[in-house]
């Protein structure tokens, strides 16, 4: 069965899977995503990034971001966020063992919370 029936379609699954447009940010003024983003994104961002060019599991991503109280799947709908901001193949999934940031990723990710702790009250 063909996915799309027409060519045009094809187009719009596109913009469909990057909504937020180009996915790494070529300069500082593109790396803010203002109301995209909440504390607990930016807090499992920020262990990510912590984590340069290691895996960090999910048990490991609730207890450093500080919110191992919560249910395990919400770092999971914190991913998908951050895949939508950061683009789908930088953040790269270790299977059975967990995430990290793609070193793209990783530059882009500095630079998203270094904006952050600029504009916080």
């Amino acid at each position: 069965m063909c996915l799309f029936t027409h060519r045009s379609q094809g187009a719009d699954r596109q913009e469909k899977l990057h909504p937020y447009g180009s996915h790494m940010p070529d300069s500082d003024s593109e790396v803010h995503t203002p109301g995209l983003l909440s504390q607990t994104d930016l807090s499992i961002l920020r262990v990510l990034s912590d984590a340069k060019g290691r895996v960090v599991s999910r048990d490991s991503l609730l207890r450093l971001a500080g919110i191992d109280n919560v249910s395990a799947r919400r770092a999971d709908a914190s991913l998908v966020v951050l895949r939508k901001v950061l683009g789908a193949e930088n953040v790269i999934t270790v299977r059975r063992r967990g995430w990290m940031l793609s070193d793209e990723a990783h530059k882009a990710a500095v630079k998203l919370l270094a904006r952050e702790i600029e504009l916080s009250p």
